[in-house]
């Protein structure tokens, strides 16, 4: 089943609708995703996508994701991971 999402994370960044509580739920997906060792190569505003219904981010577009041994430390603070 297609999932449908609601905004990407450059309309909810434009249209001052991103918050706190989506950064969270944001750097969690980010976490979650990093423990399968994929890297996606065209990861950006569009590409990261926001679910009203389901109150979560996705990710789309992994047409240009690779397995990679490299994984980032998940046990970092929130600013070095995302550094």
């Amino acid at each position: 089943m297609i999932e449908k999402y609601d905004y990407s994370l450059k309309d909810l960044i434009l249209n001052s609708k991103f918050d706190k509580n989506m950064l969270i739920k944001l750097l969690k997906m980010l976490k979650s995703y990093n423990k399968y060792k994929y890297n996606i190569y065209d990861l950006h505003l569009n590409n990261i996508v926001w679910s009203d219904q389901k109150k979560e981010f996705g990710i789309i577009d992994w047409d240009l994701a690779y397995n990679n041994n490299y994984v980032i430390d998940n046990k970092l603070d929130d600013i070095n991971f995302i550094k």
